[in-house]
């Protein structure tokens, strides 16, 4: 596969991430003179396409290596899981396009007001940013304060191991500082009308399943067993369940070896109508809820092809349903994406996910609308 390129164009236009920030502005009487307008990085800017490795360091969120494997960049720190390829690419075009626009103050103990003081200082607000390129640094920067008012807008920056601070503009970016923030947070995203079952199997025995039995349906049915003196929830509530394969994104990651899925606390499986079948299991690990993912290949529902055919193109909710569904060769296709996203990691979920992942039938179910308390006279 072909190595992720920062620049294919010339003209390509730099990522622009400006951070909120309390306007602040120092200089130092005997530094009046305007920047030249130069480039902060030129080696950066000739050589975006080579860098290997960048680096983010803060008080408030430590080191984040992300570096170039393969085909792909990954983040040392979280065992070499994929980054967001494009906000990488937007931290390195947008430092290669810095410019100055004029320095500001070079005095140390006037440095943390630009909130550029040293990064490993106690409560440091300044971001440290260092790209290289075989080894050899070719950019190292502490980013400061983003000035909001006045014609003097732009970013304070400084060359690390300069006490020299400059008010840059082009290029201004102001990187997250948490790790989790530079993952590729994307697990699956499968459209909930694709989605024809779920069942959620509890290791105590407890079974939370609904149905959709056709396509056509607007409603899941809640088909596990239902004790007495309750009732399903409204169909919108069972419809929550379908969508937990929906933009499904990671809050954090780490190796399924890891952990023990011998015994898992829940399983829960997801099946289409166009065959792809997908396999939750999920376990506890120091109050935290992990979760390993597999997909398979089931069956296509038999009815698919005739609701396909009749709803094709049509600009109605069945027409736009029918649009979700895949080929054959597409959901085998899909399998193996998913497979090789997921096999061996194990994923720690949103909060709403997890609840979902984690139902079973108490909370799918509620006392009969009939037993509620009666008005008192």
């Amino acid at each position: 596969m072909r190595r992720q390129s920062f620049i294919v164009l010339a003209a390509v236009t730099a990522v622009v991430v400006i951070g909120a920030a309390v306007a602040v502005s120092i200089r130092d009487n005997d530094v009046q003179t305007a920047g030249d307008g130069g480039l902060m990085f030129p080696a950066l800017y000739a050589n975006a396409n080579d860098i290997d490795q960048l680096v983010i360091k803060s008080s408030e969120g430590g080191t984040i290596t992300m570096k170039q494997s393969g085909d792909r960049w990954v983040v040392a720190e979280k065992s070499d899981y994929p980054a967001d390829f494009e906000k990488v690419r937007g931290t390195l075009l947008s430092l290669s396009q810095m410019r100055t626009v004029e320095p500001r103050t070079a005095k140390p103990e006037l440095l943390a007001r630009l909130e550029l003081g040293d990064v490993d200082a106690k409560d440091s607000k300044s971001v440290a940013v260092t790209a290289r390129k075989g080894g050899d640094t070719v950019a190292d920067v502490l980013i400061g304060r983003w000035q909001a008012t006045g014609q003097d807008q732009g970013m304070f920056v400084r060359r690390a191991g300069e006490d020299q601070s400059w008010l840059v503009k082009d290029g201004t970016t102001r990187p997250d500082k948490r790790v989790t923030q530079w993952l590729d947070r994307n697990i699956v995203n499968v459209d909930q009308r694709r989605v024809k079952s779920v069942t959620i199997t509890h290791a105590g025995g407890d079974v939370v399943r609904i149905v959709k039995p056709n396509p056509a349906e607007g409603n899941y049915t809640l088909a596990s067993k239902v004790p007495a003196g309750r009732e399903p929830k409204a169909p919108h509530e069972l419809e929550t369940l379908a969508s937990i394969t929906d933009f499904l994104i990671l809050d954090d990651v780490r190796p399924a070896k890891d952990l023990d899925f011998a015994k898992p606390a829940v399983k829960v499986q997801t099946v289409t109508y166009d065959g792809l079948v997908l396999n939750f299991e999920g376990v506890e690990k120091d109050d935290r809820f992990w979760v390993r993912v597999t997909p398979g290949e089931g069956d296509r529902d038999t009815a698919l092809a005739a609701f396909i055919e009749a709803n094709k193109g049509k600009e109605t909710a069945e027409g736009r349903t029918a649009a979700q569904f895949k080929t054959s060769e597409e959901v085998t296709e899909q399998i193996a994406a998913i497979k090789a996203a997921t096999d061996g990691w194990a994923y720690q979920l949103t909060d709403y996910k997890t609840d979902k992942i984690r139902m079973d039938t108490q909370g799918i179910t509620q006392p009969p609308a009939a037993a509620e308390a009666k008005p008192q006279n």
